[in-house]
């Protein structure tokens, strides 16, 4: 795409002595000519507070402590792991990069292709070897002037409202005001948050129109996703795939889009390939792994979760990225394989990160009921296993007892289940998880695997899974006939009882069709509104299927 020039020579003094003037600048680049000579680079344009460091474990650590301005990246480490390209997506990923800090990624005539895309679609600029004062003062203008346009919508975004910063990004891509493009994607992303799936396939659709970016390519097929239409969505990735086969992000959407459509064994084929492009990708790892453990590849899912557990541990800003869901896998292998040894290391692993980090402390407090009650089962102690499972069953029904505690509750019951401990709570257990869960042919699937060990386990989630999907029928039936508020009180008493998340789609669903037409009882609202705020955001995909804390191909939109 084309740079915008549009007044800059008449801006750039007073860029220089104003926004650079003031600005932090970060420089990662391997090279001791290359790096000194960005340094006197960007000294010439006055920047006074720069830091250089030839390493990206240093990188990660700088950008762990502090905000920058300005980040100079460059894209090949050689002798290093990871790449420059890589650094930028996870510390997207862990929410230290924010949109307000101009990324410029240094690069070869090799490797132009592959940075130019990255760059657009992170919103910021390359700059290709061997590179001059005025390109690169070029390339931090442009970037400073874009960001200074859209500064209203940033703030509204830092304000967290939302609905204001996408009227502001629409207005911009109507009238096509400079950066119009940029704002359009924005705006796209605003869309997908705030659950207006159709009008931001309609905004990626209308870039795609004007210039088939990948990013809006992506964006179309993610709120395909949303909108149930999983088909379509695969087919545009496996288009975008072909044509673009170094594309990573189009990879894992596919996935989701496999995934979504209950196609676990073409999913995991999909995140090899990721990984094959990303070998040191710690999200991408896991997920194989997750995949593999729950199809019963386990020595394939004890390899990857090995390698994401030791990359972890050797980079400075991998425990950002590292899930602990990997140790409960691990544990649940090393049960399974008679390894008390490997199991209890898991358990201390956890008891690590609890240690480092505090939040999420609930989730991890189950994760360590959980593999408390395999160490007690192994060493057959049937107290302590006991105790602990009830512990873990204690937090069912909880707005944070999610399809991945769902799915570990599967698994721990069947373990019980296969060495005789047959409680009498597990009936109605297994019966309250099925009601929650059973809401997709992907939930249930990973729930019918996490308990394909014990038949009549497995047997209750597959019925329940019939029966949710005839009562969604049952209250669309009412929807066509005109009885929507019959509708709208069947699927909100049975999802207050259940907290099935789909029930509480589905009535959202029938309340924007009727909403207009129909004087709905404001209580009838106020419920569907209430369900909504306790929606956890994990009903319908573990965090491990996520991508560390994006969803693949999301913008981060931390102003």
């Amino acid at each position: 795409m084309a740079p915008v020039r549009w007044n800059l020579q008449e801006k750039t003094m007073a860029l220089i002595d104003s926004d650079l003037g003031r600005a932090s600048a970060l420089v990662i680049d391997p090279h001791t000519g290359s790096r000194n000579a960005l340094v006197r680079m960007l000294q010439t344009l006055n920047i006074p507070d720069i830091t250089a460091t030839s390493l990206l474990s240093d990188a990660r650590r700088l950008l762990r402590t502090r905000r920058y301005d300005i980040l100079l990246c460059d894209y090949h480490f050689e002798g290093q792991r990871g790449s420059g390209q890589q650094l930028i997506e996870e510390m997207r990923q862990a929410n230290l990069l924010p949109l307000s800090t101009s990324v410029v990624m240094v690069t070869a005539e090799n490797s132009y292709h592959r940075v130019a895309e990255a760059a657009e679609s992170a919103l910021d600029s390359y700059l290709l070897k061997p590179h001059r004062l005025a390109d690169l003062s070029e390339r931090l203008i442009l970037i400073r002037l874009r960001k200074e346009a859209l500064a209203d919508i940033f703030q509204a975004i830092g304000q967290r409202d939302l609905e204001r910063a996408a009227q502001l990004c629409v207005e911009r891509f109507h009238a096509r005001k400079a950066y119009w493009l940029y704002a359009a994607r924005i705006g796209a992303e605003l869309m997908l948050r705030l659950r207006r799936h159709t009008e931001a396939q309609e905004m990626f659709s209308a870039v795609c129109e004007h210039q088939a970016v990948p990013w809006a390519r992506m964006g179309v097929a993610r709120a395909q996703i949303e909108q149930g239409q999983h088909r379509r969505a695969a087919e545009q990735l496996h288009q975008l795939t072909a044509e673009q086969p170094e594309c990573v992000d189009a990879f894992d959407i596919l996935a989701r889009a496999q995934l979504e459509a209950g196609q676990l064994p073409l999913a995991l084929d999909t995140c090899h390939k990721a990984v094959e492009l990303t070998p040191q990708s710690i999200p991408r790892l896991q997920k194989v792994g997750s995949l593999a453990f729950y199809l019963g590849q386990h020595e394939l899912a004890r390899q990857t979760l090995r390698k994401a557990q030791q990359l972890s541990a050797l980079s400075d800003g991998g425990g950002k990225l590292f899930d602990t869901q990997t140790l409960v896998l691990q544990g649940l292998m090393s049960f399974d394989a008679a390894q008390p040894a490997a199991l209890q290391q898991a358990h201390k692993a956890l008891m690590e990160v609890f240690d480092d980090d505090p939040d999420d402390l609930g989730r991890r407090l189950r994760q360590s009921h959980l593999l408390l009650a395999l160490t007690g089962l192994q060493a057959r102690d049937t107290r302590q296993a006991i105790e602990s499972a009830r512990l873990y069953m204690a937090d069912q029904m909880l707005a944070d007892f999610d399809l991945e505690a769902g799915c570990n509750a599967a698994s721990l019951m069947t373990r019980l289940l296969n060495h005789g401990v047959c409680l009498p709570e597990q009936r109605d257990w297994a019966t309250r998880l099925a009601q929650r869960f059973c809401h997709s042919q992907t939930s249930t699937t990973l729930l019918e695997l996490a308990s394909a060990a014990q038949p009549e386990l497995r047997d209750v989630f597959t019925a329940q899974h019939r029966d949710t999907r005839q009562m969604a029928e049952q209250a669309l039936s009412h929807s066509l006939a005109g009885q929507a508020q019959q509708a709208l009180e069947l699927l909100l008493n049975r999802a207050r009882e259940t907290l099935n998340v789909r029930l509480v789609e589905l009535a959202d669903a029938i309340y924007q069709r009727h909403a207009t037409a129909l004087a709905l009882p404001g209580t009838l609202i106020e419920r569907l509104r209430e369900l909504q705020a306790a929606r956890c955001p994990t009903d319908t995909l573990p965090p491990l299927f996520r991508h560390g804390k994006r969803m693949p191909g999301e913008l981060r939109l931390r102003a």
